[in-house]
């Protein structure tokens, strides 16, 4: 059904419309000499629907935004912009927008309709297939059916709301495809599209002039009659295809069959995001109605399928009593997640959806949690952004109970993904409640959730009850000797109770295989008490607060004999081991060694005992040359870092040789460790050798730049300079020697581009001697050489360039006729 405001504007249109037909005095613009859409444009611009962009400039294959979009149509409409709306519908087009009234007036007369979440999406383009929706919609086509005519190539990718109006469209030629068949729909309009499309719509809702009315003959009676109805005359109409109208009887009149309503509702969304479950959601239908709030992963077809969600209970919907009233949608049965608005008219026309609309669970403050006495945690629906960070005088924190009202000081507020970390100088009480009210200070940044939500302003209150005790230095495993007894841990350090001291923990101990391992405490001292059996045991501590919360460890002890841990140890250095840099391979060799002298340390028989030990040794002898041969492979890296200028002659080049002469790997240096040092030794070595090779090749073209060398184009030497010049790179040299060679380029490339305009002047000179040979000697062709020839210059050019250049403007001014001026 199109809206009476909608028919009144098309009216209306017939100014607008003739006024494309008269004479037209159109801007010039030097930009659309090749624009299809050239006449519209100047057309559309004579008629002050467009402009330019300043300085004679149209930008033809500009981007058009849906502020401008929104100008042009009520334009072309002629529709009133002179009462628009107090208050905005959009919170991103206020009042003082330039495009304010025009956007107010195209969503009255119900032709455009926001993103969403009470925005109009200010700035946006638009897409190919939106354009032909809004179009379509502006005229009050009934468009249904159209989208199965469609044989482009890409139909597939309109999507489904628009594809009936991309229909309409096409059939009745405000559109076209972009060639190849294809129609292209979300690919974005420029200015010169708009035009054109803008300019077909204007002529079609242009209303057709009416032909005069015929004169009913009377009756020739004296007698007063009734006069017979005169033929009605008919009223301007809109160019687009309708329901045809079938006159019956003969009456001399006409009556219309009923036409059968086709033409969707047009919703739109009243309420302003963020939008809360269990708040009421406002929108506002073109027709008398159902409206319908759905999951946006629903696909919705027709009404009965939107029923059919509401049944289910995964969505709602509201009666819409009058065309043009709010309609509030209940959410207070619906789940977090992101949903579709629709309207349905009596006739069962299913609107157009609005989408994106996200509802989310009300927020009344955060979520407390203590971390530590003096630090807790305020815990949101949703990860935060990182980047709106609140500040610490946002935050006053009170203790509210007992009488007490103190503030206290936060010392410093962190965003860690969901929370905020929030810590204190002084201790918090246990037991105690306190009150925390948030409000961020002028120019300080809200707290904001990833979504874009903002949290605003809360007041909360939480009582600090108890903080169960947890891990604080983690228990490694152990590889312990067979019937030895040892205090290997104090449990005291590896438990932390934040709400007392720590002395009231209580400790408690099990070993799950005690055949292999025992294991008992003496307050905070646990001892292992290792047996025979060569096998591994899993030790767990617990510790329990005087609430009864509680945190336990584990760990692992194998017991083993001397020479399981010798092997052990001996294995962990193979050659098939990287035992340099942070490699777990190395961390693993360091355990094994402890573990071996571990083992050691409990052998009775001074004889076995040393022979073991000498084994050791050689292990921790291969380590320790290892990292001695790394040290010196470090060295080199620094000596070679980005920050190094690596010429020669250079000091950074002194110190980068130095170390590289004293890299040394020794004897015990073996297999994976020794191939990842010497790796990276190539790769340090590797900045040296393209330092040499880039400085070599730049010395190489300088010489070739000499005083006395001809470097004009098309010299020997020019040619030898541009082919080194050609496979000059920078990658694989360090930050510090780039900066040095590229001073050095930038001569080079200084005494090219002196060369190249000299060269280019004698060359203008010789074209213009050339265009006036056989030209009488005042024709103007010979000023133009003469004037060609003084504009050469010299200057700033070696002496074998310069010589070379003189030789061919030589030859040139030969040419000149007798005599020369």
């Amino acid at each position: 059904m199109i809206k009476k405001t909608l028919l009144t504007a098309l009216l209306a249109a017939p100014l607008l419309g003739s006024s494309l037909h008269s004479a037209y005095a159109a801007t010039e613009f030097s930009d659309i000499s090749n624009s299809y859409a050239k006449d519209a444009i100047n057309k559309l611009v004579d008629a002050g629907i467009l402009n330019g962009n300043g300085n004679g400039l149209f930008n033809p294959t500009g981007k058009i935004s849906r502020q401008d979009f929104a100008i042009i149509l009520v334009k072309g409409l002629g529709l009133d912009v002179e009462s628009p709306a107090a208050t905005p519908t959009f919170s991103d087009v206020p009042t003082s927008h330039y495009a304010y009234k025009y956007v107010e007036a195209a969503v009255k007369a119900g032709l455009l309709k926001g993103t969403g979440g009470g925005q109009f999406g200010l700035g946006q383009n638009l897409s190919r297939q939106d354009m032909a929706v809004i179009f379509a919609r502006a005229l009050g086509a009934n468009t249904q059916g159209y989208g199965e005519k469609l044989t482009f190539s890409d139909a597939g990718k309109i999507a489904d709301y628009a594809k009936d109006a991309v229909g309409f469209a096409v059939a009745n030629g405000l559109l076209t495809g972009t060639g190849g068949g294809k129609f292209d729909p979300t690919s974005i309009a420029d200015r010169q599209s708009v035009a054109l499309v803008a300019s077909r719509f204007i002529q079609t809702v242009k209303p057709q002039t009416p032909a005069p009315a015929p004169t009913v003959p009377q009756p020739n009676t004296t007698q007063p009659t009734t006069p017979a109805p005169a033929v009605p005359v008919p009223a301007p109409v809109v160019n687009v295809p309708s329901t045809p109208q079938v006159p019956s009887g003969n009456t001399g009149g006409s009556i219309e069959t009923p036409v059968r309503d086709v033409q969707a509702p047009v919703l739109t969304l009243v309420s302003i995001a963020p939008f809360k479950i269990g708040t009421d959601l406002t929108v506002r239908s073109s027709e008398a109605g159902t409206v319908y709030l759905v999951p946006s992963a629903s696909n919705v077809s027709n009404k009965s399928v939107l029923d059919g969600l509401v049944t289910e209970g995964k969505g709602v919907k509201a009666t819409a009593a009058t065309a043009g009233g709010d309609v509030l949608l209940t959410t207070s049965t619906l789940t977090e997640g992101i949903y579709n608005a629709y309207a349905v008219d009596a006739s069962g026309n299913v609107s157009i959806p609005v989408t994106e609309i996200v509802l989310k669970p009300v927020f009344e403050g955060p979520e407390f949690k203590m971390i530590t006495n003096s630090t807790f945690s305020l815990t949101f629906p949703e990860e935060l952004n990182n980047v709106s960070r609140p500040q610490r005088e946002d935050f006053i924190i009170k203790r509210i109970d007992g009488g007490m009202n103190d503030e206290i000081e936060v010392f410093q507020a962190s965003i860690s993904e969901k929370g905020i970390d929030l810590y204190f100088i002084h201790p918090l009480v246990k037991g105690a409640t306190y009150q925390v009210a948030y409000a961020p200070k002028a120019n300080n940044q809200p707290i904001k959730g990833i979504s874009g939500t903002v949290y605003g302003s809360f007041t909360s209150s939480f009582t600090y009850t108890n903080i169960p005790p947890k891990a604080a230095q983690y228990l490694q495993d152990l590889t312990l000797a067979a019937n030895r007894t040892s205090s290997t841990v104090d449990v005291l350090s590896a438990f932390r109770d934040w709400d007392s001291d720590d002395q009231e923990l209580l400790y408690t101990v099990i070993s799950d295989n005690t055949d292999v391992v025992e294991a008992s405490l003496e307050g905070s001292k646990l001892y292992l008490n290792t047996k025979s059996a060569l096998s591994t045991a899993t030790i767990t501590i617990t510790a329990k607060d005087s609430s009864g919360d509680k945190v336990s460890q584990t760990f692992k002890v194998t017991v083993v004999d001397a020479a399981t841990a010798i092997n052990a140890a001996e294995a962990a250095i193979a050659s098939d081991k990287d035992l340099t840099g942070q490699s777990s391979d190395l961390t693993d060799a360091k355990k094994a060694v402890s573990d071996a002298k571990d083992v050691l340390a409990a052998l009775s028989d001074d004889a076995t005992k040393t022979a073991f030990a000498n084994r050791l040794k050689v292990v921790e002898d291969t380590l320790n040359a290892v990292s001695a041969a790394e040290t010196l492979v470090k060295a080199l890296e620094d000596a070679t870092g980005d920050n190094m200028n690596l010429l020669m002659g250079e000091e950074d080049r002194d110190a980068a040789d130095l170390a590289d002469s004293n890299i040394v790997y020794g004897e015990l240096v073996k297999g994976k460790s020794l191939s990842s040092l010497e790796n990276r030794v190539e790769k340090a070595r590797l900045f040296i050798t393209n330092a040499d090779e880039l400085e070599g090749s730049l010395q190489t073209a300088q010489n070739n730049a000499g005083y006395f060398d001809d470097i004009s184009k098309g010299s020997p030497k020019r040619a030898t300079i541009d082919s080194i010049l050609a496979g000059l790179s920078f990658e694989g040299v360090t930050g510090a020697t780039k900066l040095a060679l590229e001073s050095k380029l930038e001569w080079i490339q200084s005494l090219l581009a002196d060369a190249d305009k000299a060269d280019a002047q004698v060359t203008a000179f010789e074209q213009a001697v050339t265009a006036a040979e056989g030209k009488p000697a005042d024709a103007p062709e010979w000023q133009a050489a003469y004037a060609a020839k003084a504009a050469i210059n010299y200057d700033e050019l070696n002496s074998g360039t310069a010589k070379a250049l003189r030789e061919r403007e030589t030859a040139a001014t030969n040419k000149f006729p007798t005599p020369t001026p």
